[in-house]
């Protein structure tokens, strides 16, 4: 054994347009590895009649290792074993098109070395093999399809099984009619389905996951479905899950960059306790799998009682150390193929954003910010003798986990397409110093943003002029981590959202919607009329133009009476609402609102709950000094309560609960609660929430 193969890799394959080499990454013992390279054999993926490589046919070249980020881990492990070279070598292959594998004559024990992680790592069923596809194509430009956050979690298996099971004891109306109000939205099942269409699409000839490819490291394993941390979860069940999962499918060569949720260790309480209302609903996982809040906390006890701020976004080097040996040995790469040069960017260890700001901090690293540079002059002097020869564009890919551009969940779509007020670049060297409605950073980082930015522009002086420099520029950035779906362009000095059809030249910022979990949307804008958007990937052809368009899951209906404006926590224009219903029984069910005045400098005084009731209900509570009325009209029961005066209001960042008793069989359902302000008559747009009903 003299030498390992590094890539291509299941998640790293090689390309290359027919006619020319392809590329192969080793860590050897010498970099006197010719002879040894001519053992090597390759196949058609989906065949084993595998053909010889003729001597000749190798060209050792050198190799710098600042090209390439290998995990640490992998190039520990393989040291110690002797294989301390790093070769590069090109490979001269006559083939048509299609996708074919290496096969290295000198085994490869990565069954061996997993098993020697600590804590041990879980595999079961048929061995775990690593493969060496390489793709051979004949088009200049090669279409794409663009995934990302797939989320891929064992543990939705045995949350899908109870819900099918138990669904009529969680949902007062399912327990009337017998059929259930939706069904669970299954992460894995979302991204096999896509898998599978993508593979139906002859037009698509390679993938990019750009990042959160699991939901955490440890995957459940119990089939009697058992919830203990301890001992039902097990390390890299969930990188098993992937592997299985991308094997089954592999028809296109794939490539994956790594995101926050990837380095993440431990499962987390899908529906926390927890005092902050923006992380309460950050976290709450319900309606993301088509279900509300209290449907999840039947399906979901919390036996290991996780605690979300300290447990949940743990994060470790090593909980990508079996994706590493198995999937994918390099954290950051380039690839090069016919008029095309990719960067793909991983997410950065230390970073995450669930820090409260929208932001993480270095997620480009000063290490990817020199590849970054090295990899931008290989493009430009590519520019420089290829174009001139072939007068054909090289097309700049750039890959990563944190979006560059991103609203807010308010902010409409109809705004940041017709004539936005945004802010390309972020200023303010306050953390918490943002603005909403100009400042695209939800989910975006903060260092080496507007450099990075100007990168793409080709333009290092772009707020001065105004000018992007398309002999420059880097044409397409695709980006995940949002689970909303955006195509981003800069014009003048502001940042335009486009649709498919209304694309201009200049880059292309893409973010790609959730493929597992279930995305957001919000055509208008405001708190109330953010929506749940189906699962989905981009489609990117290449020409002359660069054309994207976006397709969804059908697998599973969106249920809205489920989002209830995103979960049980109700966000309305400078308001909030918390709506529980106590212990759910069929009789006699108790509703409560927690109301939280956000309008700075100004009281709440009135509150209006349409309720889907033709019978009074016995109001139990309403804010301290209150007065209220329950009026049936229309064939509806509203409950009205007000303050008598400005002062006995709730104040801004103040809450006031109303609680009522139903008296009888009621079933439940989504009704509207509306507000006003200083003893005013302008009324709130409403909100949904959760109220009785006949």
């Amino acid at each position: 054994m003299t030498f390992i193969i590094l890539t291509p890799a299941l998640a790293c394959p090689s390309l290359s347009k027919k006619d020319d080499p392809v590329e192969v990454l080793l860590l050897a013992q010498s970099t006197k590895v010719r002879d040894d390279l001519s053992q090597i054999t390759y196949s058609p993926w989906k065949s084993e009649k595998e053909k010889s490589i003729d001597k000749k046919d190798i060209e050792v070249i050198p190799c710098v290792s600042s090209d390439y980020h290998i995990s640490r881990y992998v190039v520990s492990v393989y040291r110690k074993k002797g294989f301390t070279e790093l070769v590069r070598a090109k490979i001269k292959i006559s083939e048509k098109k299609g996708l074919y594998k290496f096969k290295n004559p000198f085994p490869e024990d990565v069954e061996g070395i997993i098993r020697t992680f600590k804590p041990s790592s879980f595999s079961d069923g048929d061995p775990v093999e690593v493969y060496h596809p390489f793709y051979i194509g004949e088009k200049d430009y090669l279409t794409i399809a663009h995934v990302s956050d797939s989320h891929l979690a064992a543990r939705m298996e045995m949350l899908e099984k109870r819900w099918n099971t138990n669904f009529k004891n969680v949902w007062h109306v399912s327990t009337l009619s017998k059929e259930k109000p939706g069904d669970f939205s299954n992460y894995n099942k979302h991204f096999e389905s896509i898998l599978k269409t993508i593979n139906r699409d002859k037009t698509i000839d390679m993938i990019i996951h750009t990042g959160d490819i699991t939901d955490y490291n440890k995957g459940h394993l119990n089939p009697e479905g058992e919830n203990d941390l301890t001992r039902d979860y097990y390390p890299d069940r969930n990188w098993l899950l992937f592997y299985r999962l991308l094997l089954k499918y592999y028809e296109k060569p794939f490539f994956s960059v790594l995101g926050n949720h990837d380095y993440r260790l431990n499962p987390y309480s899908p529906n926390p306790h927890i005092i902050s209302r923006r992380i309460r609903e950050f976290f709450n996982m319900a309606p993301h799998v088509n279900l509300t809040r209290s449907e999840m906390n039947t399906l979901h006890e919390d036996p290991h009682a996780l605690h979300v701020m300290k447990n949940h976004i743990r994060k470790a080097p090593y909980a990508v150390r079996w994706y590493s040996f198995v999937i994918n040995p390099l954290l950051d790469y380039e690839v090069f193929y016919g008029n095309m040069a990719f960067l793909m960017l991983d997410w950065n260890l230390g970073e995450d954003h669930e820090e409260g700001n929208p932001w993480a901090e270095k997620v480009l690293s000063q290490r990817q910010w020199k590849m970054l540079r090295l990899w931008y002059d290989r493009v430009l002097n590519r520019r420089k003798t290829k174009e001139k020869k072939e007068k054909k564009r090289i097309i700049a890919v750039v890959a990563m986990h944190s979006s560059v551009f991103n609203p807010f969940p308010e902010t409409g779509d109809s705004l940041l397409m017709s004539n936005p007020d945004t802010r390309i670049f972020y200023q303010s060297l306050l953390i918490d110093n943002y603005t909403p409605e100009r400042d695209l950073v939800d989910g975006t980082f903060r260092l080496r943003r507007n450099e990075f930015i100007k990168v793409c522009l080709g333009n290092r002086r772009y707020e001065e002029s105004y000018q992007v420099h398309p002999e420059r520029d880097i044409d397409l950035i695709l980006t995940g981590h949002a689970h909303r779906t955006g195509i981003f362009q800069v014009e003048g000095p502001h940042v335009y959202l486009r649709d498919a059809n209304s694309l201009k030249k200049g880059p292309i910022f893409c973010n790609a919607i959730s493929s597992g979990p279930l995305g957001i949307k919000n055509k208008e804008g405001g708190p109330e009329r953010i929506e749940l958007s189906p699962p989905g990937y981009h489609v990117i052809d290449i020409d002359d133009d660069i054309s994207i368009t976006v397709y969804h899951s059908s697998i599973v209906p969106v249920r809205e009476d489920a989002r209830c404006s995103f979960g049980e926590v109700a966000r309305g224009e400078f308001f909030e609402v918390l709506d529980t219903v106590m212990e759910r029984p069929l009789f006699d069910p108790v509703y409560s609102w927690q109301i939280t005045n956000l309008k700075e400098g100004s009281t709440l005084t009135k509150i209006v709950i349409e309720t889907g009731l033709t019978r009074s209900v016995e109001v139990k509570k309403v804010p301290l000094g209150w007065r209220y009325n329950v009026d049936v009209r229309s064939k509806c029961t509203y409950i009205v309560c007000e303050a008598h005066d400005r002062g006995q209001g709730i104040y801004f960042e103040s809450s006031g609960d109303i609680t009522i008793a139903v008296d009888g069989e009621s079933a439940e359902r989504v009704g509207t609660l509306t507000v006003n302000w200083d003893m005013g008559k302008s009324t709130s747009p409403p909100v949904h929430v959760r109220v009785p009903s006949d």
